[in-house]
Protein backbone atom coordinates (compact mmCIF):
# COMPACT_ATOMS: atom_id res chain seq x y z
CA UNK A 1 0.00 0.00 0.00
CA UNK A 2 1.19 3.48 -0.77
CA UNK A 3 1.66 6.31 1.63
CA UNK A 4 -1.40 8.26 2.66
CA UNK A 5 -1.59 11.55 0.89
CA UNK A 6 -1.28 14.56 3.16
CA UNK A 7 -4.21 16.92 3.42
CA UNK A 8 -3.71 20.08 1.38
CA UNK A 9 -4.23 23.47 3.05
CA UNK A 10 -4.63 26.56 0.97
CA UNK A 11 -2.07 29.31 1.47
CA UNK A 12 -4.71 31.99 1.85
CA UNK A 13 -6.77 30.25 4.53
CA UNK A 14 -6.22 33.15 6.93
CA UNK A 15 -7.72 35.60 4.43
CA UNK A 16 -10.70 33.30 3.83
CA UNK A 17 -11.28 32.95 7.56
CA UNK A 18 -11.00 36.72 8.06
CA UNK A 19 -13.48 37.29 5.25
CA UNK A 20 -15.91 34.82 6.80
CA UNK A 21 -15.56 36.03 10.40
CA UNK A 22 -14.80 39.69 9.61
CA UNK A 23 -11.42 41.39 9.50
CA UNK A 24 -12.08 43.02 12.87
CA UNK A 25 -13.32 39.76 14.37
CA UNK A 26 -16.81 38.53 15.10
CA UNK A 27 -19.36 39.30 17.78
CA UNK A 28 -18.45 37.29 20.87
CA UNK A 29 -19.57 37.03 24.47
CA UNK A 30 -18.23 39.92 26.56
CA UNK A 31 -18.12 42.40 23.68
CA UNK A 32 -19.47 45.91 24.20
CA UNK A 33 -20.22 48.38 21.45
CA UNK A 34 -22.98 49.78 19.25
CA UNK A 35 -25.50 47.76 17.23
CA UNK A 36 -26.74 49.41 14.03
CA UNK A 37 -29.46 48.30 11.62
CA UNK A 38 -29.47 49.17 7.91
CA UNK A 39 -31.28 48.47 4.66
CA UNK A 40 -30.64 45.33 2.67
CA UNK A 41 -27.45 45.56 0.63
CA UNK A 42 -26.27 48.78 2.32
CA UNK A 43 -23.83 47.32 4.83
CA UNK A 44 -20.72 49.14 3.58
CA UNK A 45 -22.55 52.45 3.23
CA UNK A 46 -23.99 52.08 6.73
CA UNK A 47 -20.57 51.27 8.19
CA UNK A 48 -18.95 54.28 6.51
CA UNK A 49 -21.71 56.66 7.64
CA UNK A 50 -21.54 55.31 11.19
CA UNK A 51 -17.76 55.70 11.38
CA UNK A 52 -17.96 59.25 10.04
CA UNK A 53 -20.73 60.21 12.45
CA UNK A 54 -19.24 58.57 15.56
CA UNK A 55 -15.71 59.82 14.89
CA UNK A 56 -17.05 63.35 14.52
CA UNK A 57 -18.65 63.28 17.97
CA UNK A 58 -15.82 61.32 19.62
CA UNK A 59 -13.17 63.75 18.37
CA UNK A 60 -15.26 66.68 19.55
CA UNK A 61 -16.00 65.28 23.03
CA UNK A 62 -13.00 63.08 23.86
CA UNK A 63 -10.31 64.56 21.64
CA UNK A 64 -8.64 63.08 18.55
CA UNK A 65 -7.37 59.53 18.55
CA UNK A 66 -3.88 60.62 17.42
CA UNK A 67 -1.72 62.69 19.73
CA UNK A 68 -1.15 66.33 18.83
CA UNK A 69 2.15 66.47 16.97
CA UNK A 70 2.26 70.27 17.00
CA UNK A 71 3.23 70.41 20.67
CA UNK A 72 6.19 72.70 21.15
CA UNK A 73 7.37 70.92 24.29
CA UNK A 74 10.28 68.58 23.58
CA UNK A 75 11.40 65.95 26.12
CA UNK A 76 14.80 66.23 27.80
CA UNK A 77 17.07 63.29 28.51
CA UNK A 78 15.79 63.05 32.08
CA UNK A 79 12.15 63.01 30.94
CA UNK A 80 11.38 66.70 31.66
CA UNK A 81 9.86 69.13 29.19
CA UNK A 82 11.82 71.72 27.26
CA UNK A 83 9.89 74.97 26.83
CA UNK A 84 10.68 78.24 25.07
CA UNK A 85 11.80 79.85 28.37
CA UNK A 86 14.36 77.11 28.87
CA UNK A 87 15.69 77.75 25.38
CA UNK A 88 16.21 81.43 26.15
CA UNK A 89 18.05 80.60 29.36
CA UNK A 90 20.37 78.11 27.64
CA UNK A 91 21.53 80.40 24.82
CA UNK A 92 25.07 80.45 26.25
CA UNK A 93 25.53 76.68 25.91
CA UNK A 94 28.05 75.55 23.31
CA UNK A 95 26.84 74.66 19.83
CA UNK A 96 27.99 71.06 20.03
CA UNK A 97 25.94 70.33 23.14
CA UNK A 98 22.88 72.03 21.61
CA UNK A 99 23.16 69.89 18.50
CA UNK A 100 23.40 66.70 20.57
CA UNK A 101 20.40 67.67 22.66
CA UNK A 102 18.36 68.53 19.57
CA UNK A 103 19.19 65.22 17.91
CA UNK A 104 18.36 63.29 21.06
CA UNK A 105 15.10 65.18 21.51
CA UNK A 106 14.14 64.60 17.88
CA UNK A 107 14.80 60.88 18.23
CA UNK A 108 12.71 60.67 21.40
CA UNK A 109 9.87 62.53 19.73
CA UNK A 110 9.99 60.21 16.71
CA UNK A 111 9.88 57.17 19.00
CA UNK A 112 6.79 58.58 20.76
CA UNK A 113 5.08 59.17 17.41
CA UNK A 114 5.83 55.59 16.29
CA UNK A 115 4.46 54.20 19.55
CA UNK A 116 1.33 56.32 19.18
CA UNK A 117 0.76 55.15 15.62
CA UNK A 118 1.28 51.51 16.56
CA UNK A 119 -1.23 51.81 19.40
CA UNK A 120 -3.78 53.48 17.12
CA UNK A 121 -3.35 50.86 14.40
CA UNK A 122 -3.87 48.10 16.95
CA UNK A 123 -7.44 46.80 16.66
CA UNK A 124 -7.72 46.21 20.40
CA UNK A 125 -7.00 49.85 21.30
CA UNK A 126 -8.84 51.49 18.41
CA UNK A 127 -11.80 53.60 19.50
CA UNK A 128 -14.22 52.13 16.94
CA UNK A 129 -13.72 48.77 15.28
CA UNK A 130 -16.18 47.00 13.00
CA UNK A 131 -17.09 43.47 14.05
CA UNK A 132 -19.05 40.95 12.01
CA UNK A 133 -22.41 40.38 13.68
CA UNK A 134 -23.36 37.17 11.90
CA UNK A 135 -26.79 38.54 11.04
CA UNK A 136 -28.16 40.25 7.94
CA UNK A 137 -28.89 43.98 7.96
CA UNK A 138 -26.89 44.55 11.17
CA UNK A 139 -23.52 46.21 11.71
CA UNK A 140 -21.83 45.93 15.08
CA UNK A 141 -19.13 48.44 16.02
CA UNK A 142 -16.94 47.51 18.96
CA UNK A 143 -15.98 50.46 21.19
CA UNK A 144 -12.94 51.05 23.37
CA UNK A 145 -12.50 53.70 26.05
CA UNK A 146 -16.10 54.98 26.22
CA UNK A 147 -19.49 53.92 27.58
CA UNK A 148 -21.81 52.96 24.70
CA UNK A 149 -25.07 54.01 26.45
CA UNK A 150 -23.80 57.47 27.38
CA UNK A 151 -22.19 58.02 23.99
CA UNK A 152 -25.24 56.93 21.97
CA UNK A 153 -27.59 58.96 24.18
CA UNK A 154 -25.51 62.11 23.65
CA UNK A 155 -25.30 61.47 19.91
CA UNK A 156 -29.08 61.06 19.53
CA UNK A 157 -29.87 64.12 21.63
CA UNK A 158 -27.35 66.26 19.75
CA UNK A 159 -28.70 65.16 16.37
CA UNK A 160 -32.25 66.01 17.38
CA UNK A 161 -31.24 69.40 18.77
CA UNK A 162 -29.09 70.56 15.88
CA UNK A 163 -28.99 68.96 12.43
CA UNK A 164 -27.28 71.90 10.78
CA UNK A 165 -23.62 71.27 11.59
CA UNK A 166 -23.69 67.48 11.32
CA UNK A 167 -22.89 65.11 8.50
CA UNK A 168 -26.12 63.55 7.25
CA UNK A 169 -26.15 59.74 7.71
CA UNK A 170 -28.72 58.35 5.28
CA UNK A 171 -27.85 54.67 5.65
CA UNK A 172 -27.89 54.43 9.47
CA UNK A 173 -31.19 53.28 10.92
CA UNK A 174 -31.63 52.27 14.58
CA UNK A 175 -28.65 52.60 16.90
CA UNK A 176 -28.71 50.45 20.05
CA UNK A 177 -25.98 50.59 22.71
CA UNK A 178 -24.54 47.35 24.05
CA UNK A 179 -22.93 47.99 27.43
CA UNK A 180 -22.59 44.30 28.22
CA UNK A 181 -23.11 40.95 26.54
CA UNK A 182 -23.53 37.37 27.67
CA UNK A 183 -24.53 33.97 26.39
CA UNK A 184 -28.08 33.79 25.05
CA UNK A 185 -29.48 31.50 27.77
CA UNK A 186 -32.05 32.46 30.37
CA UNK A 187 -29.79 31.62 33.32
CA UNK A 188 -26.90 33.67 31.90
CA UNK A 189 -29.18 36.58 30.97
CA UNK A 190 -30.64 36.69 34.48
CA UNK A 191 -27.19 36.54 36.07
CA UNK A 192 -25.84 39.29 33.80
CA UNK A 193 -28.89 41.48 34.48
CA UNK A 194 -28.31 41.20 38.23
CA UNK A 195 -24.75 42.47 37.68
CA UNK A 196 -25.51 45.17 35.12
CA UNK A 197 -28.78 46.76 36.27
CA UNK A 198 -27.73 48.11 39.74
CA UNK A 199 -24.74 49.96 38.28
CA UNK A 200 -26.71 51.23 35.28
CA UNK A 201 -29.63 52.48 37.39
CA UNK A 202 -27.24 54.21 39.81
CA UNK A 203 -25.53 56.06 36.97
CA UNK A 204 -28.93 57.05 35.61
CA UNK A 205 -29.89 58.59 38.95
CA UNK A 206 -26.58 60.43 39.33
CA UNK A 207 -27.19 62.14 35.99
CA UNK A 208 -30.30 63.73 37.46
CA UNK A 209 -30.01 66.65 39.85
CA UNK A 210 -30.08 65.98 43.57
CA UNK A 211 -33.30 67.95 43.97
CA UNK A 212 -35.17 65.82 41.45
CA UNK A 213 -33.85 62.41 42.44
CA UNK A 214 -36.74 61.84 44.81
CA UNK A 215 -39.23 62.64 42.04
CA UNK A 216 -37.62 60.36 39.46
CA UNK A 217 -39.91 57.34 38.89
CA UNK A 218 -37.93 54.16 39.51
CA UNK A 219 -39.48 52.29 36.62
CA UNK A 220 -38.11 50.88 33.38
CA UNK A 221 -39.39 49.26 30.23
CA UNK A 222 -37.81 46.45 28.21
CA UNK A 223 -37.43 46.39 24.42
CA UNK A 224 -36.56 42.91 23.18
CA UNK A 225 -35.48 41.90 19.71
CA UNK A 226 -34.26 38.42 18.77
CA UNK A 227 -32.47 37.57 15.54
CA UNK A 228 -31.25 34.20 14.25
CA UNK A 229 -32.25 32.55 17.53
CA UNK A 230 -35.16 30.15 17.92
CA UNK A 231 -34.56 29.04 21.52
CA UNK A 232 -35.47 32.24 23.37
CA UNK A 233 -38.88 33.85 23.46
CA UNK A 234 -39.67 37.45 24.27
CA UNK A 235 -41.88 36.81 27.31
CA UNK A 236 -39.39 34.40 28.87
CA UNK A 237 -36.55 36.91 28.55
CA UNK A 238 -38.65 39.77 29.92
CA UNK A 239 -39.76 37.67 32.90
CA UNK A 240 -36.17 36.64 33.65
CA UNK A 241 -34.90 40.24 33.52
CA UNK A 242 -37.79 41.62 35.59
CA UNK A 243 -37.25 39.01 38.28
CA UNK A 244 -33.51 39.75 38.27
CA UNK A 245 -34.29 43.45 38.70
CA UNK A 246 -36.53 42.71 41.67
CA UNK A 247 -33.78 40.69 43.32
CA UNK A 248 -30.92 43.13 42.63
CA UNK A 249 -32.86 46.44 42.76
CA UNK A 250 -35.99 46.09 44.91
CA UNK A 251 -36.85 49.79 44.49
CA UNK A 252 -37.09 49.45 40.72
CA UNK A 253 -39.94 47.71 38.94
CA UNK A 254 -40.78 46.78 35.39
CA UNK A 255 -43.59 48.71 33.64
CA UNK A 256 -44.45 47.80 30.07
CA UNK A 257 -46.09 51.22 29.44
CA UNK A 258 -43.33 53.40 30.86
CA UNK A 259 -41.55 55.55 28.27
CA UNK A 260 -38.90 57.31 30.33
CA UNK A 261 -36.23 54.60 30.57
CA UNK A 262 -35.82 51.54 28.34
CA UNK A 263 -33.58 48.52 28.66
CA UNK A 264 -32.63 47.47 25.11
CA UNK A 265 -32.10 43.71 24.88
CA UNK A 266 -30.84 42.35 21.54
CA UNK A 267 -30.21 38.66 20.90
CA UNK A 268 -28.07 37.77 17.89
CA UNK A 269 -27.48 34.04 17.45
CA UNK A 270 -25.85 32.97 20.75
CA UNK A 271 -25.04 36.45 22.13
CA UNK A 272 -27.34 38.70 24.17
CA UNK A 273 -26.52 42.43 24.55
CA UNK A 274 -27.99 44.98 26.98
CA UNK A 275 -28.00 48.77 27.06
CA UNK A 276 -29.99 51.64 28.58
CA UNK A 277 -31.77 54.36 26.61
CA UNK A 278 -33.65 57.43 27.88
CA UNK A 279 -36.78 58.65 26.09
CA UNK A 280 -36.49 55.90 23.50
CA UNK A 281 -39.87 56.44 21.86
CA UNK A 282 -39.55 60.23 22.02
CA UNK A 283 -36.30 60.11 20.04
CA UNK A 284 -37.83 58.10 17.16
CA UNK A 285 -36.64 54.83 18.73
CA UNK A 286 -33.05 55.95 18.11
CA UNK A 287 -33.56 55.88 14.34
CA UNK A 288 -30.91 58.22 12.95
CA UNK A 289 -32.50 58.48 9.52
CA UNK A 290 -35.84 59.48 11.04
CA UNK A 291 -34.07 62.12 13.12
CA UNK A 292 -32.36 63.57 10.05
CA UNK A 293 -35.29 63.08 7.66
CA UNK A 294 -38.63 62.98 9.52
CA UNK A 295 -41.64 61.77 7.56
CA UNK A 296 -43.55 65.04 7.98
CA UNK A 297 -40.80 67.66 8.48
CA UNK A 298 -41.57 71.25 9.14
CA UNK A 299 -40.54 73.84 6.49
CA UNK A 300 -37.70 75.10 8.69
CA UNK A 301 -36.29 71.59 9.21
CA UNK A 302 -36.55 70.67 5.52
CA UNK A 303 -34.82 73.91 4.50
CA UNK A 304 -32.04 73.29 7.04
CA UNK A 305 -31.49 69.75 5.70
CA UNK A 306 -31.33 71.02 2.13
CA UNK A 307 -28.69 73.55 3.11
CA UNK A 308 -26.57 70.90 4.83
CA UNK A 309 -26.76 68.64 1.77
CA UNK A 310 -25.71 71.51 -0.51
CA UNK A 311 -22.73 72.40 1.70
CA UNK A 312 -21.63 68.74 1.83
CA UNK A 313 -21.79 68.37 -1.94
CA UNK A 314 -19.82 71.60 -2.40
CA UNK A 315 -17.10 70.49 0.01
CA UNK A 316 -16.84 67.07 -1.69
CA UNK A 317 -16.49 68.70 -5.14
CA UNK A 318 -13.83 71.09 -3.81
CA UNK A 319 -11.80 68.19 -2.48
Amino acid sequence: MGKRRKKFHSSNWQQKRAKYEGYGGKLEIGTCGILITHDRGKENFCRNDAFRLFNYFADEWYGPEHKDETNKNVPFKDGGLKTEDDENENEEVEDNEDDCDDVHAALLKEVDVIKDMSSVNNKETRRFNSVKSGCNNIVFIKTHGLKPSEFVQNVIETIEEDKKTLAVARNVLRVHPADTSCKAHLADIKQQAEIYLPEAFEKFLTKKSTDNQANVPKQFNIVYRGRNNEHLHMHDVIDAISSAAQDACPMWRYNCRFEGLHLLVDVIKNVCTMGLAENYTKHKKFNVRELFFPKDPSPAVSEKLCQTEKTQTLTETDK
